[in-house]
């Protein structure tokens, strides 16, 4: 354990010093001086590593929806955020920007970085995977931008965000389109399968089932469902060079979100006990309090299988008086390692991606091939054959399939963008249960709002003249 620790510190030490150059791109420590051999690009993929992180989008998906509502202990915390203040000035949604582009900026000195250096005989698989890491991340963080940032990640020409293939030594960048993050986020996953070698299997890197898996979303967020699915299928049941990947069962469901098995996870982000514990967006990690809740809207739909515990701590929420005294505690990240609390990011599921296989049949008006899909996942999490829908519209797909969502991956940071995806099929916008709002929390976010896009934070605004803000901010 010793040994660990000061490992992680030695990374979080770089992590800060790359921070700096972040802060400082003229600085004087530029990629050639900085890394000068395969050793010190490994280094740098730590701290790339290091810096993405869902944790920002957690919390935004989870605070800013219906998933929470105040808790017992809350003295203020993230009230703004629960009362739906979004504005440039805000700092979890500011967070999400700062962050990927923290990510991209760290890969792309090192992609840069790399090209001078030759890797020795012994050294080039390392040399090749470093790479692929790097385009991968680079990929991800560009997606998660486009989602949370672009008015609709539908409109092809529509505006997205600035997409940074390069070192950046200027502020000055004005926001691609649609398409063109599209085509960015594609050419890197091609790179990052490239340069992939083999045998690459950890799920906490990236793999070929998580380059898939990548694929497979981008195409589905920008509106190419037959491409999509295509993808998609190729994990699920196992096609085109890939095996398929199975969902977890009901113990292994359990075991999942306790960090002891991996089944159906493709690509996970470690953390560990020297940074903010993830339980942490809603708890007091000291003292167990809770200052946000699982709201009664999450309670009310827990969906009568194995997810039932693993959302709602039960046991806990008794000691309060439980349910009968609105008392809801979230059990989504119970701990391990012999920390409360301290749980893994699951990144991408595969239970993630049987529901977008579902949508894009949705979308295509295929009806029985997604609510086949919804029952999958009905299936694996009850351990027994669950009755099958029968949709006749869109309408009604969507609000199965953003209902199984709701379920399914609650608290793990995609709430917001899916009701965003989705209001304008399903005419919804957030609806939060009567008892989980009031006074200045408001109950609705309806539909056309401005902020089902969140803002481009001030700090880039007052810093770069070409950048362009969301409407109505």
């Amino acid at each position: 354990m010793k040994r660990l620790i000061l490992s992680m510190a030695l990374l979080l030490s770089l992590a800060s010093c790359d921070e700096a150059l972040d802060r400082l791109p003229n600085d004087s420590l530029t990629s050639e001086t900085a890394y000068r051999s395969v050793s010190d690009l490994q280094l740098g993929l730590n701290g790339v590593m290091i810096s993405y992180s869902t944790l920002n989008t957690i919390t935004v998906n989870s605070i800013l929806t219906d998933e929470v509502k105040i808790g017992l202990d809350n003295g203020g915390q993230q009230v703004s955020l629960y009362n739906m203040i979004l504005d440039p000035q805000e700092g979890n949604s500011a967070g999400i920007w700062n962050s990927r582009y923290v990510a991209i900026n760290r890969a792309n000195r090192i992609i840069a970085a790399a090209a001078g250096i030759t890797p020795a005989a012994n050294e080039v698989n390392q040399y090749n995977n470093i790479l692929a890491q790097c385009y991968f991340i680079r990929a991800l963080s560009h997606l998660d931008l486009m989602n949370h940032y672009s008015p609709n990640t539908m409109d092809l020409t529509g505006i997205a965000v600035p997409y940074i293939d390069f070192v950046n030594t200027s502020t000055q960048l004005p926001r691609n389109t649609v398409a063109e993050v599209r085509d960015g986020i594609l050419a890197s996953l091609q790179l990052a399968d490239d340069f992939l070698p083999a045998s690459s299997s950890d799920i906490y890197f990236a793999t070929a089932k998580a380059i898939e898996f990548t694929r497979a979303k981008v195409k589905f967020l920008t509106g190419d469902y037959t491409g999509a699915l295509v993808h998609a299928d190729n994990l699920i049941l196992g096609q085109n060079g890939f095996t398929a990947t199975p969902l977890a069962n009901a113990t292994q469901y359990v075991n999942m979100f306790a960090d002891t098995d991996n089944t159906e996870i493709i690509f996970k982000r470690r953390r560990t006990q020297l940074e903010g514990f993830i339980g942490g967006v809603w708890y007091f990690t000291g003292t167990g309090g809770a200052f946000l809740e699982m709201s009664n809207k999450v309670y009310n739909s827990l969906p009568g299988d194995v997810r039932d515990g693993v959302l709602f701590d039960a046991v806990g929420s008794a000691a309060q008086g439980g349910p009968a005294n609105n008392f809801h505690l979230i059990n989504k990240y119970p701990g391990s390692s012999g920390f409360l609390f301290l749980n893994d990011e699951k990144v991408m599921r595969m239970s993630e991606l049987v529901l977008i296989k579902a949508e894009c049949h949705a979308r295509l008006s295929q009806w029985t091939d997604a609510a086949d899909a919804v029952k999958a996942i009905r299936d694996a999490r009850s351990g027994a054959s669950t009755p099958v829908d029968v949709y006749a519209n869109l309408q009604q797909a969507a609000n199965a399939i953003l209902a199984e969502r709701f379920v399914e991956l609650a608290y793990e940071g995609h709430r917001y963008v899916d009701i965003k995806r989705l209001r304008n099929v399903t005419n919804v916008g957030i609806v939060r249960d009567p008892a989980d709002c009031g006074g200045a929390a408001p109950c609705e976010l309806g539909v056309s709002d401005r902020r089902f896009t969140l803002p481009i934070p001030q700090a880039e605004m007052d810093t770069n003249a070409n950048m362009v803000q969301n409407d109505d901010y």
